[in-house]
């Protein structure tokens, strides 16, 4: 399986425009691991917390300055960004995912409500939002 995905991700004319909301222990690991498969590009994290989302992408290897903060009245986004509201996802054009990995039933809620009005692909690493919400998510997207 993982060399079917990693040989579907390599056929892609572009990487896989990633939103990360969350970067604790779950997200920051996945801002971490993309840095392995250039296929994969985190162009977006969102965390209530600037200072970690910002320590995410230091983890992966992006050098401080070249991470913008989106936000109203804020520059226009750049190849690296971060935010502290779900509401960024749709300043930041062409994302193809959004990973959700906040915890948080009603964020992540939220989250998926936000990515499928902008068409993207929603996935949580929440098995509470799944289970309580899963069914009702899916027939939404």
């Amino acid at each position: 399986m993982h060399q079917l995905v990693l040989h579907t991700l390599r056929s892609r004319a572009a990487p896989l425009r990633i939103a990360i909301v969350g970067t604790g222990w779950l997200g920051g690991g996945v801002v971490r691991e993309t840095a392995r498969f250039p296929e994969l590009l985190p162009v977006l994290l969102v965390d209530r917390d600037l200072d970690r989302a910002r320590r995410a992408y230091r983890a992966r290897g992006v050098p401080d300055d070249a991470v913008r903060v989106v936000g109203p009245g804020a520059a226009p986004p750049g190849p690296w960004n971060v935010a502290t509201d779900v509401a960024a996802l749709g300043r930041v054009h062409g994302i193809d995912v959004v990973f959700e990995a906040t915890g948080d039933m009603l964020l992540g809620a939220e989250t998926a409500l936000a990515a499928f009005a902008m068409g993207a692909h929603f996935v949580t690493g929440s098995c509470e939002l799944d289970a309580c919400l899963g069914p009702a998510l899916a027939a939404r997207a």
